[in-house]
């Protein structure tokens, strides 16, 4: 895990340090990581957040190509494999 390993950087934000601090990574019985706090009133969604947006960096999905909706067009969609629902 990156995050584990220190290979995450942030701009210096002290919520996002301050929460970062307030947690910490289990390993359950099935060995996954899962971040939690280190105390009861201690908040780590800052972590969290950053830690899920550095997770689905490399999961975006492939851009689709432009669109061009020709109005007299009686499928415009058909086209991109779209279908009316309903």
């Amino acid at each position: 895990m990156a995050v584990a390993e220190a290979h995450v950087t942030h701009d210096g934000s002290e919520v996002l340090a301050r929460h970062v601090a307030n947690a910490r990574i289990r390993t359950t019985s099935a060995g996954h990581p899962v971040i939690e706090r280190v105390g009861p009133s201690r908040n780590i969604d800052a972590c969290v957040a950053a830690v899920l947006s550095y997770e689905a960096r490399g999961q975006t999905p492939e851009p689709m190509p432009p669109m061009l909706i020709l109005m007299d067009d009686p499928d415009p969609f058909a086209a991109y494999g779209w279908k009316p629902q309903g």
